[in-house]
C-alpha cells in the first residue's frame, strides 16, 4: 500500500474521529450515502456505524465506517458542513496531491497501483468529504471504479 495515502487517509479520519466523539452537530446521515449494494460490491461488511461530532467554529462533521479497519476490509464516509468559506479554503490547501476526480465543485483522489486501496476527498456544496475505500485483505479486489461510483453518488445525495 502506498505509504503517503494510508498516512494521509489516517490523519484526516484521526482529525474526523477525534471531531466526531460527541455530541450530535448535523441531521445527516452518513450511513444512507451508500447503498447496501455498493458496499457488499468491494466485499466489506454491510453493517454502519455513525459517529457525530462536537460543536466547532469551523465545520458540523459525522463520520460513516462500514466494516473494519486492520486489512479486514473498509469503507469510511467523512462529511464535515462547513460552517465558513475559510475552512473549505484551508481544505483544499491542505490537500493538493492527487487528481481530480471530477466530482462536485472539487476533488482530489488516489488510489494504489494495484487498485486495492482509494481515498479521493471532494466538496459539494458546503460539504467537504472525504471518502476511503479498503477491500478485505482475504478478498482483494480492485475498488478503483467502485470507489469512483462511490464518490459519484455521494456527491449526487448531497447536491
Amino acid at each position: 500500500m502506498n505509504v503517503r495515502i494510508a498516512l494521509a487517509f489516517t490523519t484526516v479520519v484521526a482529525l474526523v474521529a477525534a471531531a466526531t466523539a460527541g455530541a450530535h452537530t448535523t441531521s445527516l446521515n452518513p450511513c444512507t450515502l451508500l447503498s447496501t449494494k455498493q458496499v457488499a460490491a468491494v466485499h466489506v461488511d454491510t453493517g454502519c456505524t455513525t459517529l457525530r461530532g462536537k460543536p466547532n467554529p469551523l465545520y458540523a462533521g459525522v463520520t460513516a465506517t462500514w466494516g473494519k479497519f486492520g486489512g479486514k476490509g473498509s469503507v469510511v464516509v467523512a462529511v464535515d458542513k462547513a460552517k465558513n468559506h475559510e475552512y473549505i479554503a484551508l481544505w483544499k490547501t491542505s490537500h493538493p496531491s492527487g487528481k481530480s476526480w471530477g466530482v462536485g465543485g472539487w476533488s482530489r483522489g488516489t488510489c494504489t497501483t494495484n487498485g486495492l486501496y482509494c481515498y479521493v476527498t471532494f466538496i459539494v456544496g458546503s460539504n467537504v468529504v472525504a471518502l476511503q475505500v479498503a477491500p478485505p485483505q482475504a478478498k482483494p479486489i480492485s475498488v478503483t471504479k467502485p470507489t469512483k461510483v462511490m464518490a459519484k453518488t455521494i456527491a449526487g445525495k448531497l447536491s
